[in-house]
């Protein structure tokens, strides 16, 4: 084996650009039957609440405020240090029944962060020497699955 002189180019494929849609019910259905059981939660919470990525990750229960007139709760994010929207604005999070209800799902699964996944750590080993029994783990902390995603502490 041997190294290359130069990286190969790599073409994009050209055509007329998908536009965006949404999706109908059934096809969010399939999309829901292939994730995972703990990615179904937060898809069916993003759909129903709007919110990004980052905000649903980082989301914690500090930050849920109760509404004893509508017997409900909102989440307020914060524009902090440690947390800020896409416009750097403090924002209200206004739950439905189904968000409300994978909310609730949630409670007691770990005291800070609403939505978590305990990640399965591998370890890639290398070959140093060549020799039987000669490897050595590549990185200390291996492989987390599900980037992005806390681990219950």
């Amino acid at each position: 084996m041997s190294w290359l002189e130069s990286p190969p180019l790599i073409e994009m494929e050209q055509g007329p650009a998908r536009k965006l849609y949404p999706l109908s019910w059934e096809e969010q259905d399939h999309l829901f039957r292939e994730l995972p059981a703990h990615l179904q939660r937060i898809a069916l919470y993003k759909v129903n609440t709007g919110c990004r990525k980052q905000e649903v990750l980082q989301l914690r229960w500090s930050w849920e405020v109760q509404v004893p007139k509508l017997a409900t709760s909102v989440f307020v994010l914060p524009n902090n240090d440690e947390f800020a929207t896409k416009n750097c604005q403090e924002r209200i999070v206004v739950l439905n029944s189904i968000a409300r209800r994978v909310v609730d799902e949630q409670r007691g699964k770990h005291p800070e962060f609403v939505f978590t996944f305990a990640a399965i750590r591998r370890v890639a080993f290398c070959v140093v020497d060549g020799g039987p029994g000669d490897a050595a783990p590549v990185g200390r902390r291996g492989h987390q699955i599900a980037q992005g995603m806390r681990a219950p502490e």
